[in-house]
């Protein structure tokens, strides 16, 4: 009478180390997976956090836009709202907890930036002294000159004068305005608002970075 030894045969050692192989390989996969989601899912979050800060910012500048004039050596007296396809200028209050409060010139402008294209916030205050250039801030000079304002390393006065960086890695920016320009005139859509008397109804703004288009933004100014 034989006895039956117990134990695995070679064949079923191989089957048994196959089948725990392959379960290596989908837990694995399934962790690499995961992990990419997630990573995917925090990119958009920031994505999407980036895009509803910038459009919170410059609705709640635009929305409060004045009309206010300023000494033109051309004209004599001009409109300070200068818009273009890549840049936007005009006058707008700054809540005191930003600055000194008041009045400030605001400049939207696009520019160059260590990660290429970019859309850069600037601000003086708006008071004579401040737009001449005072110490280490820089005098202001109309962007119906296609005044530029790039200038690194400069020191800043934060109270009167800042200087910083909205959006970067920017592949396109187009800004275009809305609005009549005369009595009776039909309002319609253009790509400058220039020399004008009165401000435009409308900004619309579309971006695109690497990952595809923003939502495009609209924000209404002022009647």
């Amino acid at each position: 009478m034989s006895v039956r030894q117990a134990g695995f045969t070679l064949v079923e050692l191989l089957i048994a180390l196959s089948l725990l192989s392959m379960i290596v390989v989908l837990l694995f996969g399934g962790i690499q997976l995961g992990s990419r989601s997630w990573d995917g899912s925090e990119a958009r979050a920031e994505r999407n956090t980036e895009m509803r800060m910038v459009w919170r910012l410059l609705h709640d500048h635009l929305a409060q836009a004045k009309p206010l004039f300023h000494a033109d050596g051309e004209q004599g007296r001009a409109l300070l709202f200068y818009g273009a396809r890549d840049a936007l200028e005009f006058v707008a209050p700054m809540p005191g907890y930003l600055g000194v409060g008041g009045d400030y010139v605001i400049r939207i402008q696009r520019a160059r930036s260590r990660d290429g294209t970019a859309l850069w916030f600037t601000r003086w205050l708006y008071h004579e002294e401040i737009l001449e250039g005072e110490g280490a801030i820089p005098e202001w000079e109309s962007l119906a000159g296609r005044a530029s304002l790039m200038r690194e390393g400069e020191p800043e006065d934060r109270a009167y004068y800042t200087r910083s960086l909205l959006v970067e890695g920017l592949e396109d920016i187009e800004i275009d305005y809305f609005g009549a320009t005369a009595p009776g005139e039909e309002p319609d859509w253009s790509g400058d608002w220039e020399e004008e008397s009165v401000l435009p109804s409308l900004v619309r703004m579309r971006l695109r970075d690497a990952r595809g288009a923003w939502p495009e933004m609209i924000f209404a100014l002022p009647n």
